[in-house]
């Protein structure tokens, strides 16, 4: 994973963008906890809405980009960026 500098401008310090990276790929796995699990579909749907889908595939299947799933799920790049933010956002102050 790639440390994202505009999280780290939007409060989202490299700790915490690991942390939920790495929950978010554990649970791809079948690794995450029950509570993970939850939490991280819960976010999805809070923040993705009708995109909750598109926006969980993004967050835990590494093998696909944001172009992808642009053109998977017909959803503008801009959207898929803040749809990620808004969940880091939301994954820290719940945390």
């Amino acid at each position: 994973m790639r440390i994202s500098k505009s999280l780290i401008k939007n409060g989202i310090s490299e700790e915490w963008q690991l942390t939920i990276c790495g929950a978010c790929m554990r649970d791809r796995n079948g690794t995450t906890t029950k509570n993970e699990h939850k939490k991280i579909l819960r976010l999805c749907e809070k923040i993705g809405g009708e995109f909750s889908k598109a926006l969980y595939r993004y967050l835990t299947d590494k093998s696909v980009t944001h172009d992808f799933i642009s053109m998977e799920y017909l959803i503008p790049k801009d959207k898929i960026f803040d749809m990620k933010r808004r969940f880091y956002k939301e994954w820290v102050k719940t945390a």
